[in-house]
């Protein structure tokens, strides 16, 4: 049998463990949803209620920052997309890792990207591109994937990279 082979078997029965903690933060109600949401799922990172909920985040920023003025179509704009994309992207690229500890990069580094998305959103509200009322909604659905995101990251067999403070 061929390296590739025997490296793609080996992933393959790391992924398929039981014990792997990614199982916890499955979608619960995966009949729900549009028809997209109810095709066949290629991809393990589908099935996680935070890239779900990441998902959902980057339509509501791009519809939001449609408005925007073409003058901030290569600043503001871009920037706080860019930032929402990453948010689902580094969830997807760390679920396809092969140890918790890479997932929890990833994770992180999904976190520093909601942060981001949510900083832009004050500048976005102080200066009247977004509404506070739709400045909030965008802030209140990244406290939600933040808190799920650290729940996720907390659940994998990792040691804290955070220093912890005596």
């Amino acid at each position: 049998m061929n390296r590739n082979k025997v490296e793609k078997r080996e992933r393959q029965e790391f992924v398929e463990r039981p014990e792997f903690s990614v199982e916890r933060m499955l979608i619960r109600n995966q009949g729900q949803g549009s028809s997209v949401e109810s095709r066949r799922k290629r991809f393990r990172f589908e099935n996680l209620e935070v890239w779900q909920a990441a998902r959902s985040l980057n339509r509501k920023v791009y519809r939001l920052t449609r408005e925007f003025p073409s003058e901030e179509q290569f600043g503001l704009t871009s920037q706080i997309r860019r930032a929402s994309v990453s948010v689902s992207s580094n969830i997807a690229e760390g679920c396809g890792r092969n140890s918790d500890k890479d997932f929890a990069h990833f994770l992180e580094q999904s976190y520093g990207s909601l942060m981001e998305v949510a900083s832009q959103f004050f500048l976005a509200q102080d200066e009247q591109y977004v509404s506070l009322e739709d400045a909030e909604s965008v802030l209140e659905d990244i406290d939600s994937l933040a808190g799920k995101t650290v729940a996720l990251n907390r659940s994998l067999d990792v040691g804290s990279s955070k220093v912890r403070l005596k």
